[in-house]
């Protein structure tokens, strides 16, 4: 064995240690703070607003204006859901490896003010949509041109960029201004997710019923405004924000090295106790004392990050100790194993992010065959259902930031840690599937009491309903335990330089419910009777209970995986501000 010489080691770690002095953040310790706060919620309202005012009635828009089939709408929303969904990660990418994250969300912020501006122009422009049907030649509808369907699908690909663009990027923007792992974050995050909430609230109330009542362009127009007011907003703001820029280099290349490294080194023996100079660290030697040897978790990736190798093996590495495919520094490697680690915790989430996603559209077949009525004038539209969730995650969310944890911070003098909040969430979100099934039931049992109502298609039950705003608010109430500590716990426990990806993984959590809930809906259409084409004569309720045993299954995994869980950031000395909720 042959380990870097001392002298070599110093000599190149000067020229390694002046290179990374250039790439490090700009970090302004006079910047950040709460007089950021103002600027950042204002502009997730504003923004959030925007996007749920075209998102909210898409389907509808497509059926109503472009004379396309249900299916056929339904298959854009989804394809656009998913894009978005798609970017959130893409550009959390860009802005973590080369950008920036305030670059990539201004750029995204002004791509989605002009996709909103194009669903304004085609709700206003007779000629960018084709003539609308009659219900005299309703079969012999008009199809849009080829050059209206271009139009319509740019719109939607520019209106989903940006609000992809600029989701989760804002969220990691605001957490950037304070101290990471601190009690001003989890308090940031949680008023950061009752600003989004609330500007979806007027989108899927206010927006969407003065498209279907008054105007689509009226309804369109308003989200130009708020989608422009909110990139103002933003700006003005700019002098204050603490600007974090990416240290140079892709952490993504970074991770990619410590595997191939390792694979490279396959043939060493790691052992426990190898003394700390025997790993690179990218510093000058006399630094070496002050830092620690790797972890032995993965104690496997550990060898990526040895100075020592065989003689048969490359010389040059062994020798020059410069970060190459063959030898990485120790924080290179756990970052890797740090983001290893939190898999099972998001894998452990899928199955609630199915139940939310299935629940979430179920429950508008399920409205449209109830009693709507809200006194003798006015019906709630099924499609606004989800308001519900919406309204009680805001509230669950201002209870316990204001009445919960500071409750049992003065009795107990400590919080639930962000995983005790998460796994309060997904047995809530266990609960909604039950509620949803008893609901259900209950319906179904109203329906057959009937034998005229049978007979009928699609007929509407006298059971109210309003009995569905229990499991509403079971499923608001848990997106209120685990939405933001789901984003918290990521942008805490994953490395710095993947900071915008660690926000934007909580998309991908729910990205993959949606898509998995829609093969789950699939299946259990193609393979049982419980999914007719009227749900009077099937049975959701068999699929709610499914849901509910699949929920309370993966419930007991992420409890498990929560308590082998360490948390990276734990200090004896200020556990309770690291683990606090």
């Amino acid at each position: 064995m042959e380990a870097c010489k001392p002298e070599e080691q110093e000599a190149l770690s000067r020229n390694d240690e002046a290179n990374d002095n250039g790439q490090k953040c700009f970090d302004n310790k006079k910047k950040g703070g709460w007089i950021t706060f103002p600027f950042i919620t204002g502009t997730v309202m504003g923004l959030s607003l925007a996007t749920s005012g075209w998102t909210a009635n898409m389907v509808v828009y497509a059926i109503e204006q472009y004379n396309m089939k249900e299916i056929t709408a339904a298959k854009l929303y989804n394809i656009s859901m998913g894009g978005m969904t798609f970017v959130n990660i893409l550009a959390a990418v860009f802005a973590d490896s080369l950008f920036g994250s305030l670059s990539i969300f201004t750029v995204a912020s002004f791509v989605s003010l002009l996709g909103v501006i194009l669903f304004t122009l085609s709700a206003t422009i007779s000629s960018l949509r084709p003539l609308p049907c009659t219900t005299s030649s309703f079969i012999k509808c008009k199809l849009p041109t080829n050059q209206q369907q271009c139009f319509i699908y740019v719109t939607i690909a520019l209106a989903a960029t940006g609000a992809g663009g600029t989701n989760f990027l804002l969220g990691t923007i605001g957490a950037d201004q304070f101290p990471k792992s601190s009690e001003q974050q989890r308090i940031f995050f949680n008023w950061f997710l009752i600003a989004n909430q609330l500007g979806k609230v007027i989108g899927y109330t206010v927006i969407v019923y003065l498209q279907n009542n008054v105007s689509w362009g009226l309804g369109y127009g308003i989200g130009v405004a708020a989608n422009a007011v909110a990139i103002v907003v933003f700006l003005c703001g700019s002098c204050f924000y603490k600007r974090v820029m990416p240290r140079g280099g892709s952490p993504f290349t970074s991770i990619a090295r410590v595997f191939v490294a390792s694979l490279r080194k396959m043939n060493k023996i790691v052992a426990e106790n190898y003394d700390r100079n025997c790993y690179f660290y990218g510093i000058s030697s006399s630094d070496v004392i002050n830092h620690q040897a790797p972890s032995n978790t993965l104690r496997f990736l550990n060898r990526a990050a040895l100075k020592t190798m065989h003689k048969h093996e490359d010389a040059n590495n062994s020798q020059k100790c410069t970060k190459s495919w063959s030898l990485c520094t120790v924080e290179e490697v756990e970052d890797l194993k740090r983001l290893i680690k939190v898999l099972p915790i998001l894998s452990a989430g899928i199955v609630s992010s199915i139940i939310f996603t299935i629940s979430s559209s179920l429950v508008v077949l399920q409205a449209l065959v109830m009693d709507r009525s809200m006194g003798p004038h006015f019906k709630i539209p099924a499609g606004s259902m989800s308001i519900f969730i919406l309204i009680t995650t805001c509230i669950g969310i201002s209870f316990l930031d204001r009445v919960i944890y500071p409750l049992l911070q003065k009795i107990a003098n400590k919080s639930l840690t962000p995983l005790q909040c998460i796994g309060v969430g997904y047995f809530l979100n266990v609960l909604s599937a039950v509620a949803f099934a008893l609901v259900e039931m209950k319906r179904l049992n109203v329906v057959k009491s009937d034998h005229h109502m049978l007979e009928q298609p699609h007929a509407v039950s006298p059971m109210s309903v309003f009995w569905l705003v229990f499991p509403l608010a079971l499923l608001g109430f848990s997106a209120a335990f685990d939405f933001s500590s789901l984003m918290r716990f990521y942008y805490q426990e994953l490395p710095a330089s993947l900071s915008n990806t660690a926000v934007a993984i909580t998309s991908l959590q729910f990205a993959l419910g949606s898509y998995f809930g829609a093969v789950v809906l699939s299946v259990v259409q193609h393979t049982t009777s419980w999914l007719p084409d009227d749900i009077n004569h099937g049975n959701i309720d068999y699929l709610y209970w499914m849901l509910s045993i699949l929920g309370l299954v993966s419930f007991i995994y992420y409890l498990v995986c929560a308590m082998f869980y360490k948390y990276n950031s734990y200090d004896s000395n200020s556990a309770s501000l690291i683990e606090d909720c």
